[in-house]
C-alpha cells in the first residue's frame, strides 16, 4: 500500500491546527467550495437550469471516479449522505432469519442503526466484532465470518482511532 502525499494544502485548516473528526463534520477542500460556490451560484436565477443539468455533473464525475478507485462506472452512485446510501442498501439487501449481520464495535452508529433494524426486522443476529487477545481487529472480524453469516458492514478505517480494517491482506 503506498501512502498518499500530505494534501494539506488543498485545505482551509491553519497549521496549527489538527482536526480529526471527520465522521461526523469532515473539512471540504477549497476547490470543493468554490465549486460549491459556482452551484449555488447557478440557483440565483434557476430558470436557466435545463432538466439535463440535473445529471450532468454526475454523469461526468461517475467515470473519472471509477477509474481513481479502479471500478467500473455502473458501481458508481452519487447519495447525499452515508445514512441513506446505508439505508437504501439495507432496504435492498436479502437476508433470512438466522443469519449474522457483523459489525464492528466502536463503529460509526449509522452503520449500526440501519443494521440493527434490518436485524430485528427479519430475526437476523446484529454480532458486535471487537478484537481480542492478541488478535487485530481485522483478524477477529475475519475469523467471525462464517456459514451463517449474511452481511459484514464495517468501513475500511475504524473512526474512533483512525485503525485500518485489512480484509484484503487475508
Amino acid at each position: 500500500m503506498s501512502v498518499i502525499p500530505n494534501q494539506r494544502h488543498l485545505f482551509d485548516i491553519p497549521d496549527d491546527v489538527a482536526y480529526f473528526n471527520t465522521a461526523t463534520m469532515g473539512p471540504m477542500t477549497k476547490a470543493s467550495v468554490e465549486a460549491g460556490k459556482i452551484g449555488l451560484a447557478r440557483k440565483l436565477q434557476p430558470w436557466f437550469i435545463q432538466d439535463t443539468d440535473f445529471f450532468a455533473d454526475t454523469a461526468r464525475l461517475r467515470p473519472l471516479l471509477a477509474q481513481l478507485i479502479h471500478g467500473d462506472t455502473e458501481g458508481i452512485a452519487f447519495v447525499p449522505s452515508v445514512s441513506y446510501a446505508l439505508a437504501t442498501a439495507a432496504a435492498n439487501i436479502r437476508l433470512t432469519k438466522g443469519q449474522e449481520i457483523l459489525v464492528l464495535g466502536d463503529q460509526f452508529p449509522s452503520n449500526v442503526y440501519v443494521w440493527r433494524a434490518l436485524a430485528e426486522s427479519i430475526g437476523a443476529e446484529l454480532k458486535t466484532i471487537t478484537s481480542t487477545g492478541n488478535s487485530t481487529l481485522s483478524e477477529c472480524l475475519l475469523n467471525a465470518i462464517g456459514p451463517n453469516t449474511g452481511l459484514v458492514a464495517c468501513a475500511h478505517i475504524r473512526w474512533t482511532d483512525g485503525a485500518l480494517i485489512d480484509v484484503a491482506g487475508r
